[in-house]
């Protein structure tokens, strides 16, 4: 797909986006997509075109199980203790933090996230 993405966009065009839309368009052919539904595909797809990008990666590569980071992750966060807001190891300004919903239904603090990448993408999200 990479050749026709080139022809749309132009050969000049970053090398990662061209290599994601090939990605994207060659995922959607694997799916069978109609013709005309490619742009619905992309809106409805979870992850959007990243999402699209990851499961051609997958399909391209069946004999790899990717391990499953987020449930792996879950599981270590069921069984952390719970942080009181008050004992936050952090002194900034903002914090983004992770909660878990106890057995009473409430939200408790079990970890302080500390990418501050991340923490500044959920304060634009915040503010909007």
């Amino acid at each position: 797909m990479t050749p026709i993405v080139k022809l749309v966009f132009g050969v000049e065009y970053d090398k990662t986006r061209l290599t994601e839309f090939a990605a994207a368009l060659s995922y959607a052919e694997r799916q069978n997509v109609e013709f005309g539904g490619f742009q619905e595909f992309v809106e409805n797809a979870e992850g959007g075109l990243k999402g699209l990008v990851a499961e051609e990666r997958k399909a391209r590569r069946p004999d790899k199980q990717p391990e499953d980071k987020v449930e792996a992750g879950k599981s270590v966060l069921r069984a952390a203790s719970s942080i009181p807001l008050a004992h936050l190891p952090t002194n900034q300004e903002f914090a983004l933090v992770l909660t878990r919903r106890n057995a009473d239904g409430v939200h408790e603090v079990v970890e302080l996230v500390s990418d501050g990448a991340m923490l500044d993408r959920a304060i634009r999200r915040a503010a909007h």
